[in-house]
């Protein structure tokens, strides 16, 4: 299994560069350019994405806790989920998709629903997001391999685009985590390091979309991962590998929010 994943890399380039979990942890917020030198000429290994995957699961799992067992963001939580259901079932009124009596039917038994969410429940959402990060996960290193691959000509093959983002995959834990703290500090919902976080504006609103988007952790994350590819597709144009990368995470949330505001089928890709 190991011998598979020694992709581009000489046994003797394997074995010189033998970097530590904290010290690939640190490296990448201190040193990120240093770092992902010395991981781009190690064996690449599953633990590179498999772990920072099962630390973001866990991350996510405690927040829920958080959320579930805190009565103020519990209220808030149900809130706006009651906001986002009179919204999207309204809408399919409009649409001519329900009756007003059906729309009355579903809107009841839905927040009855949220207002009897449980451990259990809270149990499988989270195993729920377990397996929405891998797919997601795979989906998106899948995209930047394919144009890495035949658009910049990389020298690589998939599974070295899932140690590439697996590398930097902690900026973005880093954020769950900043965004759970400031949470529990302001008692409100916090979803990053954006100006959405410190303002009423509505999160399905083009300025609340704008707002969520321009958040200095998702920027910087797609700064560190355009690098990352470029290091471990054996680049000398890390500027070209940036720039791709941040067109892709451009184009696609432009798309994702139209496709929202055509359908609420769609409202999802948007969040």
């Amino acid at each position: 299994m190991e011998e598979n994943l020694n992709y581009n890399v000489s046994e003797d380039d394997s074995n010189k560069e033998k970097v530590s979990f904290s010290d690939k942890v640190i490296g990448i917020f201190v040193s990120p350019n240093e770092t992902l030198t010395m991981l781009s000429k190690r064996q690449a290994k599953a633990s590179d994405w498999v772990i920072p995957l099962v630390i973001m699961v866990i991350v996510v799992g405690i927040s829920n806790l958080v959320y579930f067992y805190s009565p103020n963001l519990k209220v808030q939580l149900q809130e706006k989920q009651f906001e986002a259901i009179d919204k999207s079932v309204n809408e399919r009124v409009k649409q001519g998709e329900l009756s007003p009596e059906h729309a009355k039917t579903q809107i009841e038994t839905a927040k009855k629903q949220i207002e009897n969410f449980g451990i259990i429940g809270l149990i499988f959402q989270v195993i729920g997001t377990a397996i929405f990060l891998f797919i997601n996960f795979l989906i998106v290193n899948g995209v930047f391999y394919l144009l890495i691959k035949y658009i910049l000509k990389g020298e690589g093959n998939f599974n070295l685009a899932m140690s590439a983002y697996g590398s930097v995959y902690y900026v973005l834990i880093l954020q769950a985590i900043f965004a759970l703290l400031l949470t529990l500090l302001m008692d409100k919902f916090v979803t990053g390091l954006n100006y959405f976080s410190f303002t009423e504006v509505e999160m399905m609103s083009l300025e609340g979309f704008i707002y969520r988007k321009i958040d200095l952790f998702l920027i910087w994350f797609y700064a560190l991962l355009g690098m990352s590819y470029a290091k471990f597709f054996r680049a000398t144009d890390i500027k070209r590998y940036i720039i791709l990368v941040f067109a892709v995470w451009i184009i696609t949330n432009v798309l994702f929010y139209y496709l929202s505001t055509v359908s609420i089928y769609f409202q999802g890709l948007a969040m």
